[in-house]
C-alpha cells in the first residue's frame, strides 16, 4: 500500500490534518487517520464519512523509566479509574437510527389487538342482524320421502330398485349459492335415478 501512495502524483500524502480534511471534503480523495481523529473532524463537519471499519486497533501507553517512583501511583489510579468505570472516555450520543425495541413497537401491537376486537364483534353484529333480516317461515328446502323404508341402507342398487325414489321440494326464494350447488347436485342425483329405472 506504501508504495502505490508514493508512487502517485500528485503526492496523496499531505502536511497537516487540515489539509487532509479539506481534501477530502473538495476532491476524489480518502484521507488515512486515527479514528480518535476522524470521530472529533466527523462532528465537526456531518459532509465526512467514515468508509469501513478501522484498520487495526492500538492501545496506548505511558512509558518511564525503570525504577521510576511515579509508576505505582499511576497503576494505582488506573486501577481505580478502571473499578469506578471512569477507563473510558465518554461519547457524544450516536446520531444514526436505531433499531426497534419492544417499547417502540408495544403501541403497534395494541392497536392491532384492538382492531382485531373490533372486526370480531362487527362480525357477530352483522350476523346476527342478518339472522333477524331473513323471515322463519319454512326452511328453504324440504326432503320428503314417500313410503320407503328408513330402516335399509341408502345406496344405487337398493335406490334403482325401488319404486319410491327420493322426492325434493323447494320451499321459499331465499336460497344461498351453497344451498342452490346441493339442490342441483339432488336434482342431478334425482334424474340419473330415474334414468337409471
Amino acid at each position: 500500500m506504501r508504495n502505490v501512495m508514493l508512487s502517485k502524483q500528485p503526492s496523496v500524502f499531505v502536511m497537516s490534518m487540515e489539509e487532509g480534511v479539506a481534501r477530502g471534503l473538495n476532491s476524489n480523495y480518502a484521507f488515512l487517520l486515527e479514528s480518535t481523529m476522524n470521530e472529533y473532524y466527523h462532528q465537526r463537519n456531518r459532509n465526512l464519512t467514515q468508509i469501513r471499519g478501522l484498520l487495526d486497533t492500538k492501545g496506548y501507553g505511558i512509558g518511564m523509566p525503570p525504577g521510576s517512583v511515579s509508576r505505582d501511583e499511576f497503576d494505582l489510579a488506573v486501577l481505580r479509574m478502571q473499578e469506578d468505570n471512569r477507563g473510558k472516555c465518554p461519547k457524544e450520543e450516536d446520531h444514526r437510527a436505531k433499531g426497534l425495541g419492544m417499547e417502540n413497537i408495544g403501541g403497534i401491537l395494541v392497536v392491532l389487538v384492538c382492531g382485531l376486537l373490533v372486526a370480531i364483534f362487527m362480525a357477530v353484529l352483522e350476523f346476527v342482524w342478518m339472522m333477524r333480516q331473513t323471515p322463519v317461515t319454512e326452511p328453504p328446502f324440504v326432503y320428503t320421502r314417500t313410503p320407503v323404508d328408513y330402516q335399509r341402507r341408502l345406496d344405487l342398487p337398493s335406490l334403482k330398485q325401488t319404486d319410491n325414489p327420493v322426492i325434493l321440494e323447494l320451499k321459499g326464494g331465499s336460497l344461498s349459492t351453497f344451498s342452490r350447488r346441493v339442490l342441483s347436485h339432488l336434482r342431478n342425483l334425482q334424474a340419473n335415478l330415474r334414468y337409471l329405472k
